[in-house]
């Protein structure tokens, strides 16, 4: 759905967590962010500020998992 919203490419994905146990962070939204930040990545033509957007409205975590860097939440999740 993410991929969809940004008009990216059909691509196949294996994704290997490395995650702390209980950490949080392991739920789809966050692993949609971040299959948002290979498809701009791989395919360069497509926007960020639209692929940000679509990762802010993917769930409480979209946005951690589009974004590389140390971030502190609050609120859902």
């Amino acid at each position: 759905r993410a991929l969809v919203a940004v008009d990216a490419r059909p691509m196949a994905i294996r994704l290997t967590k490395n995650l702390p146990a209980a950490s949080g962070l392991g739920g789809g939204s966050s692993d949609a962010g971040a299959a948002l930040r290979l498809a701009l990545a791989l395919q360069p033509d497509l926007s960020g500020e639209p692929a940000a957007a679509v990762a802010r409205d993917l769930g409480a975590d979209g946005l951690l998992g589009f974004e590389v860097r140390p971030s502190l939440a609050q609120g859902d999740g």
